[in-house]
């Protein structure tokens, strides 16, 4: 199994954004929002995050 890369999720309409790293390579329901749920917006921009950040978000959700 290949752990995928930590990706942000930003809203364009009201620049609501989370970083999440998945815990596997299987997406399940709900694992990857469609809608912003500060102002549902379906307006989202998800981008893949660099390896420095790849890491801190791993360091982070080790706990």
């Amino acid at each position: 199994m290949i752990k995928p890369q930590p990706y942000k999720i930003t809203c364009k309409s009201c620049d609501w954004s989370k970083l999440f790293a998945p815990q596997s390579d299987v997406i399940m329901p709900g694992d990857r929002p469609k809608k912003c749920p500060k102002c549902g917006s379906e307006q989202l921009n998800y981008k893949q995050q660099n390896t420095v950040t790849s890491l801190l978000t791993r360091l982070m959700n080790c706990r």
